[in-house]
């Protein structure tokens, strides 16, 4: 019998880190990106080698939004193999993170074209890209959970 061969990814198994920021109304920044077909999305972007978790999504966020952040705690884990709607063929490990807003003024950086903070309720009736809508449900869930958190 012979096996199929495996799709090319030309960067291998990628691993991301996505952040949930919450601003003090507790609402949720989405960011637009033409990686994703224009889609809303959680911030976030790739782990450096050598670079923590924590460390990579301050940076991403920093570099895509301009704003400073403080990570409270990671509570979501998941996987995504050639996305529906993603501009080339990839292989994601993703964490998801949430995040307090510190500070600074957004600003996008060249990879986004709009933002919007929403409540996470309203965000999962939007048309969310990749593993944005896995994170915003898990997230809420992690809330109720930890009451409120």
């Amino acid at each position: 019998m012979k096996l199929k061969q495996p799709k090319k990814f030309p960067r291998g198994i990628e691993v991301l880190v996505g952040g949930i920021i919450l601003n003090k109304k507790r609402e949720i920044l989405l960011v637009r990106s033409p990686k994703w077909a224009n889609k809303w999305g959680v911030c976030g972007g790739h782990i450096e080698p050598g670079e923590t978790m924590s460390s990579a999504i301050k940076r991403e966020i920093k570099e895509e939004v301009g704003l400073n952040t403080k990570p409270r705690c990671f509570f979501n884990l998941g996987e995504m193999i050639s996305p529906k709607g993603f501009h080339r063929e990839a292989h994601f490990i993703y964490l998801d993170c949430v995040l307090d807003l510190v500070g600074g003024k957004i600003k996008l950086n060249e990879e986004l074209n709009s933002y919007k903070w929403v409540s996470p309720k309203e965000a999962l009736k939007m048309d969310l890209a990749g593993a944005s809508a896995d994170a915003v449900t898990k997230y809420l869930k992690f809330c109720l959970k930890n009451k409120g958190y």
